[in-house]
This record gives C-alpha cells, sequence and structure tokens, in this order.
C-alpha cells in the first residue's frame, strides 16, 4: 500500500530536483535506486531487500523518500511496525523443519530411489506463509496437512524411480 502511495506522489512531482532533496549528489544512482523501489512489490520486499547504494540502506531511502514527498507519518509508522511484525514472525520458523523418516529397510532393492528422494524428507516450514500468525492448534493442523501431502509425494516418487531403475 506504502508503495502504491509513494509511486502516485512520485507521478506528479519532478524527479530533476528530488535528488537533490533526497540528499544524492548524482541523480544516476537516485534514478536507479527509484526504480528498483517501484520494482518491488511491497514494502516489506524493499525493506529486506539489501540494498545499499552507497548514499542509503533501503530503510534509510524510505524514510528519506517519505520526508521529502511528505507523506503521512503516522500511515509510514504503521507500515513498517506491520513489516517489523511480519519479518519476526516469519523469522521463527527459521531453523525449523518436518523430518519425514521412512523406515526404509533394505531388502535386495536398490539404495538409488531413496537418494532421489532424499530432498522430500527435509520439509521446510520457513517459506510457508500459511503458517504466520496462527494460534498453536491451527499450526499443528496445517504442519500436519504438509507433512502428510509431502509424505505422500516422497511414496510416489519413490515408487515411480524404483520402476524406472
Amino acid at each position: 500500500m506504502l508503495i502504491k502511495t509513494i509511486k502516485e506522489k512520485l507521478n506528479s512531482t519532478d524527479i530533476g530536483n528530488l535528488y537533490k532533496k533526497v540528499g544524492y549528489n548524482s541523480s544516476k544512482k537516485f534514478i536507479k535506486t527509484l526504480n528498483k523501489l517501484k520494482s518491488t512489490n511491497s514494502t516489506y520486499a524493499w525493506i529486506y531487500s539489501a540494498n545499499y547504494d552507497l548514499v542509503y540502506n533501503s530503510k534509510d531511502f524510505l524514510t528519506k523518500l517519505f520526508d521529502v514527498l511528505d507523506i503521512n507519518e503516522s500511515l509510514v509508522d504503521d507500515e513498517i511496525n506491520k513489516v517489523r511484525e511480519y519479518y519476526e514472525e516469519k523469522e521463527k520458523f527459521r531453523n525449523s523443519y518436518i523430518f519425514v523418516n521412512t523406515y526404509f529397510r533394505r531388502k535386495n532393492e536398490p539404495i538409488f530411489p531413496l537418494a532421489f528422494c532424499e530432498k522430500y524428507r527435509n520439509i521446510s516450514l520457513y517459506r510457508r506463509e500459511d503458517l504466520l500468525f496462527k494460534s498453536n492448534g491451527k499450526l499443528r493442523k496445517n504442519v500436519e496437512k504438509v507433512s502428510e501431502s509431502k509424505a505422500t509425494i516422497f511414496i510416489k516418487n519413490k515408487e515411480l524411480i524404483s520402476k524406472i531403475l
């Protein structure tokens, strides 16, 4: 929402003098950073993109641009707090994963099907949007659904690969 507001304000302002107001000496660096900002879809993606152009990092560039474009501070603070809460919630799942134990016992079977399906055994929970901001009960149900669907994929792929080999 905030990125849309910035894009609307930028359409009505003169970019030629804006780079000096923001604090850049070169218009090329400013335009390059501004184009990166315009290409992002959300405030979260921009703040955590690790952009640094030798003048501002992504968050400082955004706050300076808000000051220059006279965007409401409460709107900006609310958006940045939402981004911070989202990031903190996402970081809770950083090193979390589900390990699918297959109890594989080798009885005259090649081990290659198991090796090909190894990537399905560790299920990362870090990039799962459906787990964020859930209570413990709903979180357990979602994790069970994820593990069941991945386990069936593992079993299907193991059967397919064993038929090929």
